[in-house]
């Protein structure tokens, strides 16, 4: 058998592809506003990014990866499988984008509309010869969440409606992968979602006016799923806007949040954060 030679450098090729996608992303991902993703960490790293924005000494220096970056998109598309799996059971609200016009649909309401069951639904014509099914057509968009008193904007996984029309079954959803380990951690030790998220859900309840939420995990491997059903905490709601008024107050008078006593360099979440030698310098 004649010795398989290698063309290509395929790997090299794939690896500085991700490298420039993920520096693209990096510098796409503005900071002038407060995501609800990022409010359940760290005060001192969401001010710092917002005065990066307009001072390049102070961006995030962080080391783009290629392996960085496939994570990214592992999530991403794990949200999309989710989210077009959701849509195919009738059960999740949302803005739905058309393939044929390049319209979005459903921005009008605030907790977005159930996908159309046709592109004549929505006053679009079918183009003569076209097979694709609707769950083709439209590719879903993730409904925007925005409070500009406390400086909030961001996006929210999707709305669940398991009975069209009534509000006692509609939940905001948030889909989360997880490593095995922390799968089996929550699933038999805490029996409870990690609090950054409890946070982030509880923020896009407060500002889509629903007064339940569901975080749904997947673990990674086995793709086992588990699934949180939590309601509305309005003390949490209202620390966090003390919260974000008190940071707000910060960035106005120039100033950058101390480090919390009780972090450190080598633990999280300053492990992988850019900023921590600039945090823990001498």
């Amino acid at each position: 058998m004649k010795k398989i030679e290698i063309a290509y450098d395929l790997t090299s090729m794939y690896e500085n592809y991700l490298f420039r996608k993920g520096k693209d992303n990096n510098n796409e991902r503005g900071y002038s506003y407060f995501h609800p993703s990022a409010f359940g960490g760290c005060m001192r790293k969401m001010a710092l990014q917002y005065f990066g924005e307009a001072r390049e000494s102070l961006k995030e220096p962080r080391t783009i990866e290629a392996r960085v970056e496939r994570i990214f998109r592992a999530g991403h598309a794990h949200h999309f499988r989710m989210q077009s799996e959701f849509a195919d059971m009738g059960i999740i609200r949302g803005y739905w984008r058309s393939k044929i016009t390049g319209k979005v649909y459903g921005k009008e309401d605030k907790i977005g509309i159930f996908r159309p069951n046709s592109l004549e639904e929505i006053g679009e014509v079918t183009p003569i010869g076209e097979t694709r099914t609707i769950g083709e057509l439209l590719e879903y968009e993730e409904i925007q969440v925005e409070d500009k008193e406390f400086n909030f904007k961001g996006h929210c996984d999707g709305v669940i409606e398991l009975e069209k029309g009534d509000e006692k079954t509609r939940f905001v959803i948030d889909f989360k992968t997880v490593k095995a380990e922390k799968f089996s951690l929550i699933s038999t030790m805490s029996k409870k979602p990690d609090t950054e998220y409890v946070a982030q859900i509880n923020i896009y309840m407060w500002l889509l006016g629903i007064k339940q939420g569901i975080i749904f995990y997947e673990e990674k491997n086995s793709h086992q799923t588990l699934e949180f059903v939590l309601h509305y905490d309005e003390e949490l709601v209202e620390e966090i806007k003390k919260s974000a008024k008190l940071l707000l107050s910060s960035i106005k008078k120039n100033q950058i949040p101390k480090v919390p006593e009780r972090y450190a360099k080598t633990r999280k979440p300053c492990t992988y954060c850019g900023y921590k030698n600039l945090c823990f310098k001498k």
